[in-house]
This record gives structure tokens, C-alpha cells and sequence, in this order.
């Protein structure tokens, strides 16, 4: 159980992770077997282990957390990190997350990791060594950019009835980065119900506009 406590701490690890740790291969192979059998860890997806809470058999790590170690440069994002920022209170089995780095979708503990590209790398915020997250601003421009596509018009009202105020700068940098006319349209039109509560000003509109 000595390796045990270090894991817990890392609450997510590779293979080389815990190699760094033993030393050895071999060694290596067979801890992992061990624990795996003994539950004391559960296997995410190929090379990639989570320790559990040894009472209830569960992960230690959020889903959230998970996300992020998915590969060195996953970012949790759109829908999930509104979730994550406590905007979007809807019951999903499915986080979001951007990455260059290639990987398949997959389920894990009743949840599914579906990836998308990572076309933007501002708006990214790394909260704590376990979690790395796209910021509110850019999190609701790519939810607005696939409106209809994982949330409708109701859900998007309901998101923007929760917030409390945004950044118009942050939401004008992204946009321009983004630079897709329809989503200077598609942001200014559902932002003009919510101007007042969200901050927003006249010269924001004129802006989009």
C-alpha cells in the first residue's frame, strides 16, 4: 500500500507515472494488476488509471478531472465547463472536451468523453494541477457556436438567466478569433435578452453588429 497513498494524492496516472515511481517494468506490471484486482484503482482507458475511494470502490477524481488528463493537452469545455462553473444544472452522461491530441471517444464509470478539436488556444484556464478549462466567455461562445447541436434555444435562455455578468472583451476576442460572421449574429441576438442582467453594453451590440 505504499505506492497507494502517492496515487491517491496524483488521484489520475499513466503507467509511466507509477514506473516513476517503482522503478521497474516488471514491477510495474504487476502493482497495477494487483490493484486493479483489489479495486483500488480502475482503468479509465489504455493507459490511464484513477484511484478509487477504498469504501465505496468509486473514483477519487471528478469527472472533470478526468477530462483534463485525458491526453497532455485536454481542455475540459463548451457545455461540460458551464456545468463545471455551475451554469448548466441539466443531467448528462457525457463531458466535453477539446484536445489536439487525437483520441477516441469512450465510456467510463457511466460516463462518455467526447472529443472535439482544439481550434482556439485562448480562453484556457488550468484551475489546480488536476483540472485545465476553457474560461466562461469562451465556454459560451462554442456552446452558441453548436447551438442545437448538444443544447436548444430553452437550455441556452435558461445558461444565460444564471449567469451573472460577463466580460465583453473577453467575448469580442474570442468571436474575432473565431471570425464566423453568423456567430457575431448568433451571440448578439441571444445576449440581447439578458444585456442589462449580464453588463452589456450598447457598444458591445454595435460591436457584433
Amino acid at each position: 500500500m505504499n505506492y497507494f497513498e502517492q496515487l491517491i494524492d496524483k488521484k489520475i496516472f499513466s503507467f509511466n507515472d507509477l514506473f516513476n515511481m517503482v522503478g521497474n517494468v516488471t514491477s510495474t506490471k504487476e502493482l497495477i494488476s494487483k490493484y486493479l484486482r483489489k479495486g483500488y484503482i480502475s482503468r479509465v482507458k489504455k493507459n490511464l488509471y484513477v484511484a478509487n475511494n477504498l469504501e465505496t470502490k468509486q473514483p477519487i477524481a471528478s469527472k472533470f478531472m478526468i477530462a483534463s488528463r485525458i491526453a497532455d493537452d485536454s481542455v475540459v469545455s463548451g457545455l461540460s465547463a458551464l456545468e463545471y462553473y455551475g451554469y448548466y444544472n441539466q443531467v448528462r452522461n457525457d463531458v466535453f472536451v477539446m484536445s489536439e491530441t487525437r483520441f477516441r471517444n469512450f465510456e467510463f464509470n457511466g460516463i462518455n468523453y467526447k472529443r472535439s478539436n482544439l481550434k482556439l488556444k485562448s480562453g484556457i484556464d488550468k484551475i489546480n494541477k488536476f483540472l485545465t478549462i476553457t474560461d466562461l466567455e469562451r465556454s459560451l461562445i462554442d456552446v452558441i457556436k453548436d447551438l442545437n447541436k448538444f443544447v436548444d434555444l430553452e437550455e441556452i435562455n435558461n445558461i444565460l438567466e444564471l449567469i451573472p455578468g460577463l466580460n465583453e472583451e473577453k467575448i469580442k476576442k474570442y468571436l474575432d478569433q473565431y471570425n464566423i460572421q453568423y456567430l457575431y449574429q448568433k451571440t448578439g441576438y441571444l445576449l440581447e435578452n439578458y444585456k442589462e442582467e449580464l453588463n452589456l453594453s450598447k457598444e458591445f451590440f454595435d460591436y457584433l453588429k
